[in-house]
């Protein structure tokens, strides 16, 4: 099993010396025609949105993202029950933006808005958020920052897909105005990496971005921004178009697998390509979870089937109606898709980023399935040893393998 630290320095030397003859003479750290695309990266949804970041002894404003009822509410006296009840449904993660990535995530989906005004010493005090504001993205930076200086031949996928109120337009002189909230990010993201970002020119599509490229360059993170002015002006940001990320929208089990199917088949290859394993819960399981006797457990997970099986499996229709939280959505979907990842996706040519909500679920095995796959996809794994070096793990032998891994950084 890859180093799920390091996996994707580990996955590239491996299949360096896998192709390589005995007579080749070539660096075996050299990486021939692994490109970003050909990967299967583990990602997390709401990356950012932990259970750190958004245990905040004092309650902080919801957020711009918040649906509109919540903001309507949570400026009257019942602003303590409606963060506690945001605060159910915001947090999409357990682990913090640097224990994500030393568990082997690779591509972090990222949203972030302006602090109101009464939160903010500095008017361009920006924030990660979802429905609540979470920690600053300077603090955040810097997690991400020390795993990529510890880890410089790792690959990191930053997605900055969404900005809530950063727009607005500052007046400095007359005759000139910038977009201030996206240039303070900007120099907080060349700040913490440099030279480690990969600029566009590296690639002219970020599909086919070579890590030997990026390597020979000392570059280790790639920056997705969706604000185009941005971008034109920021070699080292990538423009949304390079990346495809297709949300399935719905609450019902059985649609998702099928959506997700439909996307796979969809994919472009000149483009990276998500596939959103989440389910989004309605506003009317959002305020019947007030109600105790509105919301329900969910069932326990199916088991993950050993990878790869022959055929798919059928897939029960569960909802997510009547949840109490999103982490009980997650029990739903997050080992719905690894064994889908196990089984029906696992041999397909387009998977490429993969992201769930909870990822590290005691039952769930994300992290471990999605390396099994990249081992497969490059050759590294016999026939002979499938069925044992690339099954899934139990929930007890995924455990220990964590506490393994874990420890290893």
């Amino acid at each position: 099993m890859l180093d799920r630290c390091r996996w994707v320095q580990d996955l590239a030397q491996r299949v360096s010396q896998h192709h390589s003859s005995p007579c080749d003479e070539a660096d075996s750290n050299e990486v021939r025609g692994v490109r970003l695309g050909d990967l299967v990266l583990p990602g997390s949804h709401d990356s950012a949105a932990h259970a750190a970041a958004l245990a905040h002894p004092q309650p902080l404003p919801v957020a711009p993202d918040a649906p509109e009822l919540l903001r309507r509410h949570a400026s009257r006296r019942w602003t303590r029950p409606v963060l506690n009840l945001t605060r159910r449904w915001a947090v999409a993660q357990a682990r913090s933006l640097g224990e994500q990535l030393r568990d082997g995530v690779r591509y972090l989906d990222l949203r972030v808005c302006r602090a109101p005004e009464p939160s903010a010493p500095e008017r361009h005090e920006l924030f990660f958020c979802h429905a609540i504001l979470a920690e600053r993205v300077a603090d955040g930076l810097a997690q991400i920052g020390a795993f990529v200086r510890e880890h410089p031949r790792e690959v990191v996928v930053l997605d900055f897909n969404h900005f809530y109120d950063v727009d607005e337009r500052h007046v400095e002189e007359e005759e000139a105005a910038i977009d201030g909230s996206h240039q303070h990010l900007c120099h907080l993201l060349l700040s913490e990496f440099g030279s480690a970002l990969c600029p566009r020119e590296r690639a002219t599509s970020l599909s086919d971005l070579s890590l030997a490229d990026m390597w020979r360059h000392d570059e280790s993170v790639v920056v997705l921004y969706g604000h185009a002015p941005t971008v034109e002006r920021q070699p080292h940001l990538w423009p949304q178009s390079c990346i495809e990320s297709p949300w399935p929208d719905t609450r019902h089990t059985r649609q998702l697998v099928q959506r997700l199917d439909q996307s796979l088949d969809r994919r472009q290859r000149d483009r990276l390509h998500v596939l959103q394993g989440v389910l989004t819960p309605s506003h009317a399981t959002v305020a019947a979870s007030l109600l105790p006797w509105r919301s329900r457990d969910p069932p326990p997970p199916e088991p993950s089937p050993s990878l790869p099986a022959a055929e798919p499996q059928r897939v029960r229709s569960r909802s997510a109606n009547g949840l109490k939280s999103l982490h009980a959505v997650a029990r739903l979907a997050t080992p719905l898709i690894v064994s889908c990842l196990a089984s029906r996706w696992g041999l397909h040519p387009n998977l490429n980023i993969v992201i769930v909500d909870f990822y590290d679920m005691h039952d769930s095995a994300f992290i471990d399935t999605i390396l099994a796959l990249n081992e497969r996809r490059f050759g590294l794994t016999t026939s002979t040893s499938t069925s044992t070096s690339t099954s899934v793990p139990t929930s007890s032998s995924s455990s220990t393998a964590s506490d393994t891994a874990t420890s290893t950084c």
